[in-house]
């Protein structure tokens, strides 16, 4: 800080610094707020940002972990409606497994008594053609008997 004043000895000239000569401007100019009330301010808003970010940074990790839980809560429940619509599948395959196998003996059931009843209509023919055999033999034994 350069000064004012005697540069011999001390003739009793007061020195003056810039630093003093500022701080007489700002105390003796009328309408012109200090430097320290503005910095004054701004630290109190400083302050007040630091308390807001912080109070957001809480809320946001309260967030992320509620929304962290929420996932995991949710994830799991998804797994285990996945498994139990799996299990649930597995059973209606094994019934309609069960079924298509009930189907293919009722097929065969069916197929068995097509032949069954195909075997008796050929067994209905042979008895009807044993019916005519012997109702001809015996027309040719009256033949016979009466000639």
């Amino acid at each position: 800080m350069s000064g004012v004043g005697d540069s011999g000895g001390g003739g009793g000239v007061k020195v003056v610094t810039h630093l003093d000569a500022a701080v007489s401007c700002y105390l003796s100019s009328p309408g012109v707020t200090p430097l320290e009330v503005y910095l004054t301010k701004v630290e109190d808003a400083a302050i007040s940002l630091t308390q807001e970010f912080g109070s957001l940074v809480f809320s946001y990790e309260e967030h992320a972990s509620r929304a962290g839980r929420a996932t995991l809560e949710c994830s799991t429940a998804l797994l285990q409606g996945t498994v139990f619509l799996e299990e649930r599948l597995r059973e209606a395959m094994a019934l309609a497994n069960g079924v298509v196998e009930g189907m293919t003996g009722i097929a065969a059931a069916v197929k068995g008594m097509e032949d069954l009843l195909s075997e008796a209509r050929k067994v209905a023919q042979d008895v009807s053609l044993v019916e005519d055999a012997i109702k001809a033999a015996e027309a040719a034994r009256g033949r016979d008997a009466n000639s």
